[in-house]
């Protein structure tokens, strides 16, 4: 009778020891289920989407900017992000972005590089048969979408296209955008410099200052 005891009380124990381990098994898969990182997708999405983000603006979140968003007002709509114009070719911004341009430099290369496609200080462009626009679009004033507030995602806007080129939307574009920097045409200063010369061109617009009372 004894031992016929002693095996009931070792089969017992040996099942709460197997409930035990199978709770704690469960509890860990768990953990490492909900502890998997999530948004890496979304972040490599927005980057490719706008090559041109301030790396500045990038630093960890604060309080305040993970804050839950504010409800929109009844009947208000969320506008939508403004489409900035891009180049057809691929690519992102080149080491010109960190380098401070020379206006009067710049002048002079677009004189002898892009006068001749975007006229005298970029005011008229060359007629571009084939292409949908029917010209080659002029610098001055340049895309609207392009110009930024912040000067680096100004200078990268323009660099996108100094770097790697474009090819016109239309069936047969006579005129294309080269790619001075992919091409070694251009060094990286000397797109520094033409880019500060098109943003001279166009300053971005300061707000008109209040009359006095």
């Amino acid at each position: 009778m004894r031992k016929r005891f002693n095996i009931y009380i070792a089969v017992v124990l040996g099942l709460l020891l197997l409930v035990i381990v199978t709770a704690n098994g469960s509890n860990t898969s768990a953990l490492q289920t909900t502890a998997q990182p999530t948004g890496v997708a979304t972040a490599a999405g927005t980057e490719v989407a706008n090559p041109c983000v301030n790396p500045a603006a990038t630093a960890a979140p604060t309080m305040a900017a993970t804050a839950a968003p504010a409800t929109l007002a009844a009947g208000a709509t969320q506008e939508a992000a403004p489409q900035i114009a891009r180049p057809s070719n691929p690519g992102g911004p080149g080491p010109a972005v960190k380098l401070i341009g020379d206006v009067t430099k710049g002048q002079q290369i677009f004189v002898d590089k892009c006068q001749k496609c975007h006229g005298d200080q970029g005011t008229t462009g060359v007629a571009n048969p084939g292409s949908d626009d029917g010209t080659v679009p002029v610098l001055n004033p340049i895309d609207p979408s392009l110009v930024s507030a912040d000067h680096y995602v100004y200078v990268c806007n323009i660099d996108l296209f100094l770097e790697h080129g474009s090819v016109p939307s239309g069936p047969s574009p006579q005129q294309t955008m080269p790619a001075w920097g992919d091409s070694g045409q251009l060094t990286a200063q000397q797109i520094a410099d033409v880019s500060a010369y098109v943003i001279s061109l166009n300053p971005v617009p300061t707000a008109a200052a209040t009359p006095a009372q």
